[in-house]
């Protein structure tokens, strides 16, 4: 009888630490999951893109052109926070063209560039996603023309444009794309990574 009850005891304070074991497990589960939530959410703003730099070349009108594309994050200019809650920087794109060796053009590009042509309540959800050389526009209009989107961070889609420099510098100006392949230019700036 008292071997039983030996047995009985030992028993309950088995099952008794079993499942205490189990309840301790749990809540160091339910921690980690809280800190992986934390961790896919952060607790800042984020870079919407990696930043980048980009050096082509090419002829146009007998002369050769080196195109340098630089994008980074710039912690200077407003976030834009997404549906999800998330912080994102915006961009700014450095451009610089050398002529023949010497500087040709040099300009500093953010989302602001292109708000004339863009809704202000997408502009607020948008970024400066990139810019990239169209190598056909250029040979095809005899000027550099570059590729730039908008669009909102993540998502890799929004409106696009086209910059035209002038062969020799005088004058530069921004177009909106009528035709709008996001593919194609979303393509392209990842080849770029710009």
């Amino acid at each position: 009888m008292k071997h039983n009850l030996f047995y009985a005891t030992a028993c309950a304070a088995l099952l008794g630490l079993s499942l205490t074991a189990c309840g301790g497990t749990q809540t160091e589960n339910k921690g980690q999951t809280a800190e992986s939530v934390k961790s896919i959410r952060p607790d800042g703003p984020i870079e919407s893109n990696p930043a980048s730099t980009r050096e082509f070349s090419t002829h146009l009108v007998g002369q050769h052109y080196v195109i340098t594309i630089k994008r980074q994050a710039d912690k200077s200019l407003p976030t834009i926070k997404s549906d999800g809650g998330i912080e994102f920087y915006d961009n700014r794109v450095d451009v610089s063209i050398t002529r023949d060796g010497r500087e040709f053009f040099s300009q500093s590009y953010t989302k602001e560039a292109f708000l004339d042509f863009i809704k202000a309540d997408e502009a607020a959800l948008y970024v400066l996603l990139g810019m990239a050389w169209d190598e056909n526009e250029t040979a095809a209009k005899g000027k550099i023309v570059l590729m730039g989107q908008v669009g909102v961070p993540g998502v890799e889609e929004g409106p696009s444009f086209s910059i035209e420099i002038a062969s020799d510098g005088s004058t530069s100006s921004i177009v909106k794309k009528q035709y709008q392949e996001t593919g194609a230019i979303e393509h392209t700036t990842e080849d770029l990574g710009v």
